[in-house]
């Protein structure tokens, strides 16, 4: 508020005014009178920031003299202010502390450099306004017309009869105050909008206005209003499926390529076993993580094509589909890939994601995920590998250099080598106990060794042609595949300390022993009889035998005991045998010669070693 006082003031405010007399002004004492002369131009008086409580007064002196007022409720003038001592034409002094509504006479006061006094000489008041009272806060409106971009914001109109200005604040969150964004400040009392633009789409705005007087007094905060912006739609572009990164008899991993837009709202996949997929199919799952790429669909059915859509909602619901896609789930048996490379292999575990096959000079690493295949010259016959139940050993038998071979599957590192004996065969190790059992083909004999030093403990013979050997669960019973005469084969089980306990009579030529998951019966491989015998693991008695392929060499079980596969090494095939009914269920073809078998830590594909193919083939099989 400005309010100018020359000849006559009228107050800015209700209780406002004064006037001003004749401007000449004596000269009175002083060191030398006759120096200069003083004078107040009476006509220069004004009177502005005018408030409840005080004000400012100016004037304007022929030369440099000192300022000073006197004032009062009258004439008397019973007040004055500080002389303020710096010698100015331009005079200014405020004046403080008066009372609201309220009439002051005063008069303006000089003093030169020579001590000549000089003062206004007619009558001057001013009236102060009423006392000035904080604004009313005013009431916001919900925002309305609302888009992706704007929004309008609207108030109640402010009655402060001293109105200065609105101030309108804005943020993003619910703490909105006079230390948020200024956005707009309105000096018009009959404005009470505004359009707030160049917003962010799909956010929520908060706002808060404040009302200003002339004194700059603010208001109490008005309530505070949000608003959410739209959502700015755009159509997403099509993504398309991809192969299945994993697939089975009955399931089968769907992938596509991640959405990158900003509009993103969900994947959607849909299925049927027939073409046409829309979104009456089946819908598999609604992702709406835009970094989760893949969905696994199980209970499906075997050998069975199936069709895929993928489509894209945006958060306008807006959908995008894509190309149809068509996969089928595996047949049993099913060869899913075959890996070169792997030359006359005798053995295989699966360890780390990892296939070791063990080889003549030679141990193969083959890595599962990408199927490259690397060597590591070990030199010997290296035939039979035998795994520890935590799959980061090996033992590896290696015929020719009479030893067992220790192979960390963590670090893919030879740790050591230990003694075997003179023709060992197989490898049973008990690292709970601390020991190691092999096979003597030619000498006859059963071999205890120290695991930690390789110090043989003990040695028993229970005749030649030994052919492989196995840890039971009864007291660390061994069982010893022997084949004495060509017609007489035979399953020996012998006590920890190398004692017979009993004998099962098998067929022609068992060349290799299994311990079957649920720890109930020893499965032996019969090479020359076609057929697999059963063996009790806590008696040691026959339990049955059935027929299998020609030559059948190694065994591999699911771990829950279902299903037991054969290799027959002279029929290139692999008998697949179904525990429960005790009969063979499939008979799954296979290149050559099937030399060795390992099953996936998931039991849906099943790893079979080629011995003359010299390859690694994968099979699926059911669950």
């Amino acid at each position: 508020m400005f309010c100018l006082f020359v000849i006559a003031v009228s107050g800015c405010k209700p209780g406002g005014g004064g006037a001003i007399g004749s401007y000449s002004s004596p000269v009175e004492g002083g060191s030398n009178p006759n120096a200069q002369e003083l004078i107040i131009d009476e006509k220069s008086i004004k009177i502005d920031q005018i408030k409840d409580k005080g004000c400012r007064i100016y004037w304007k002196t022929s030369v440099p003299a000192t300022s000073c007022i006197e004032y009062g409720q009258s004439t008397n003038y019973d007040k004055t202010t500080v002389e303020d001592k710096n010698l100015v034409i331009d005079h200014y002094v405020e004046l403080y502390g008066l009372q609201p509504h309220t009439r002051y006479y005063f008069k303006v006061v000089s003093s030169d450099a020579f001590k000549h006094l000089a003062q206004s000489i007619k009558e001057i008041y001013f009236d102060t306004y009423d006392q000035n009272l904080v604004p009313p806060a005013v009431t916001l409106n919900s925002p309305t017309n609302i888009t992706s971009t704007s929004m309008s914001i609207t108030w109640a109109q402010s009655y402060e009869t001293d109105f200065y200005q609105y101030i309108l604040y804005r943020d993003t969150t619910d703490a909105v105050s006079f230390m948020s964004p200024k956005i707009s400040v309105i000096t018009s009392k009959m404005l009470t909008a505004y359009e707030d633009t160049n917003l962010t789409p799909n956010t929520a705005y908060y706002y808060l206005l404040y009302v200003l007087d002339t004194a700059e007094l603010a208001s109490a905060p008005s309530n505070i209003v949000t608003g959410t912006t739209s959502v700015q739609y755009n159509t997403l572009a099509k993504i398309n499926i991809s192969e299945p990164s994993y697939k089975t008899t009955d399931s089968m991993v769907i992938n596509w390529n991640k959405c990158n837009e900003s509009d993103f709202a969900s994947y959607r996949l849909y299925w049927s076993n027939k073409p046409g997929v829309d979104t009456l199919s089946t819908m598999e799952a609604e992702i709406t993580n835009a970094d989760t790429t893949s969905v696994e669909i199980k209970n499906l059915k075997e050998n069975t094509s199936y069709y895929f859509k993928l489509y894209l909602k945006n958060k306008g619901k807006v959908f995008t589909a894509s190309d149809e896609a068509c996969f089928k789930t595996y047949k049993n048996g099913e060869l899913i890939r075959s890996i070169s490379g792997v030359y006359y292999g005798n053995d295989i575990k699966i360890a780390n994601s990892k296939a070791y096959v063990s080889a003549y000079n030679a141990l193969y690493i083959v890595d599962l995920s990408t199927n490259i295949v690397k060597s590591i010259d070990l030199e010997g016959q290296n035939d039979r590998i035998r795994k520890n139940a935590s799959g980061d050993k090996l033992y590896i038998v290696n015929r020719s250099a009479k030893e067992i071979t220790v192979f960390n599957t963590v670090s893919d590192s030879l740790e050591r080598k230990m003694p075997a004996g003179n023709s060992p065969t197989d490898v049973a190790v008990s690292e709970t106990t601390g020991y190691y059992y092999t096979t003597d083909y030619y000498d006859g004999y059963v071999n205890k060794y120290n695991l930690s030093s390789g110090s043989l403990e003990a040695s028993t013979r229970i005749g030649t042609s030994l052919n492989s050997i196995t840890l039971g669960t009864n007291n660390g019973d061994l069982f010893v595949a022997r084949m004495p005469a060509y017609d007489t084969s035979e399953v020996k089980t012998l006590s920890s300390d190398l004692k017979v306990k009993a004998n099962a009579f098998v067929g022609t030529d068992p060349v290799y022993l299994y311990m079957d998951n649920g720890g109930l019966n020893i499965y032996c491989a019969n090479y020359q009889a076609q057929s697999v015998s059963r063996i009790n693991s806590l008696t040691g008695a026959l339990v049955d035998t059935f027929s299998v392929g020609t030559q059948p060499h190694s065994i591999v079980q699911t771990k829950n005991g279902k299903y037991t596969f054969i290799a027959n090494f002279g029929s290139s095939n692999i008998s697949m045998f179904i525990n429960a009914q005790n009969f063979v269920l499939e008979t799954i073809a296979d290149g050559k010669m099937p030399r060795a078998l390992e099953l996936s830590a998931s039991d849906r594909e099943l790893y079979v070693i080629d011995y003359e193919a010299q390859a690694l083939n994968v099979y699926a099989v059911r669950q």
